[in-house]
């Protein structure tokens, strides 16, 4: 499901530090009720070693500014909220609704609007750009001793092998499909069209690559509307991977 957010009106002036996602990020999981925000903060869905939040979001949309470490924003701020989960999608629509307002950390920005949409399950290619920039790295062994990250562009084939394994994992993960019927299943290959801009940013610190870039997907239906529904590549949960289909592809 997607949630389209519109907060303020053509009034609505503010600032917020240039790097935002985790203030974005804590003002969503603080507008969930109690134990829905529990679940998807400390727990999400298990695979193997690891946990999918199965949500994501997008940059604040609108007119802006920036200004050093500051980015200001005039007239009304769009968001787009993702995920698999009725449950979480429902409880975050309700939840604004009646508070109002979003709370992105010393910023209050009124709630004007906001639509629940439905994504379609039945796409087996689709053409998006990118609302949040998307994630590709492996994390690697220096020589000398220690690791690194290297993260990968779209375009290369570690980004759409990276990506399309990790759309897999989300998909045994909300889904529980067995490993048996995912091996028959279209895997998803992954073209740029164009060139990737890339997104430098900082998350609590951590510095981050990531790219926005418009691409074309096709695959089985069911992981094209996984990567919908929670997001491309990773860090999904923390403001990256949110796509917006255009059309579908040729």
């Amino acid at each position: 499901m997607r949630l389209r957010i519109c907060l303020g009106d053509k009034s609505l002036t503010t600032e917020l530090e240039r790097n935002y996602n985790h203030l974005l990020q804590s003002a969503i999981y603080t507008s969930l009720p109690g134990p829905v925000s529990s679940f998807f903060h400390d727990h999400g869905y298990p695979y193997e070693k690891r946990t999918f939040k199965m949500m994501t979001f997008s940059r604040l949309l609108g007119c802006c500014v920036r200004e050093g470490n500051t980015l200001r924003f005039r007239g009304p701020i769009r968001l787009v909220v993702c995920s698999p989960s009725e449950c979480f999608c429902n409880s975050l629509a309700t939840s604004l609704l009646r508070l109002g307002v979003l709370r992105i950390g010393k910023a209050e920005m009124p709630v004007s609007t906001v639509a629940v949409e439905a994504i379609p399950a039945d796409q087996d290619s689709v053409v998006v750009r990118t609302l949040s920039p998307v994630v590709a790295y492996s994390t690697l062994l220096r020589r000398e001793g220690g690791k690194y990250t290297c993260y990968f562009a779209p375009g290369d084939p570690e980004f759409e092998r990276i990506a399309a394994e990790n759309a897999v994992k989300k998909l045994i993960a909300f889904r529980r499909v067995d490993q048996s019927n995912i091996a028959s299943m279209r895997q998803l290959r992954i073209s740029v069209m164009g060139s990737p801009k890339m997104a430098i940013s900082y998350f609590k610190g951590t510095l981050i690559k990531a790219y926005d870039a418009r691409l074309d997907i096709k695959g089985d239906p069911l992981l094209i509307n996984v990567v919908l529904e929670a997001g491309l590549g990773s860090k999904n949960a923390q403001g990256f991977g949110c796509l917006e289909p255009t059309h579908k592809s040729a």
